[in-house]
């Protein structure tokens, strides 16, 4: 990734508090949700709150593979 596009990449992150956070699931179905960050550091860490026996968290300990989508826009938009 070059340096522009990271320095975009953080400018949204730093611009949102939600991420949608994708994990993977017993069955290996893809399972996003939209999660409250507290902290972060660059791109390469996100901290996320949530209760140890939560989905998400059964989740990622099963399987580490996650992905992480920021939008960047109102959400209240609406599209057709």
């Amino acid at each position: 990734m070059n340096m522009e596009a990271m320095k975009r990449a953080l400018e949204i992150a730093n611009s949102n508090k939600v991420g949608m956070l994708g994990t993977v699931d017993e069955n290996g179905n893809p399972y996003i949700k939209a999660m409250l960050y507290i902290k972060h550091d660059g791109l390469r860490e996100f901290w996320f709150c949530s209760n140890t026996s939560s989905k998400r968290a059964k989740h990622i300990t099963k399987n580490p593979n996650t992905c992480l989508y920021f939008y960047e826009g109102d959400c209240n938009e609406r599209y057709y």
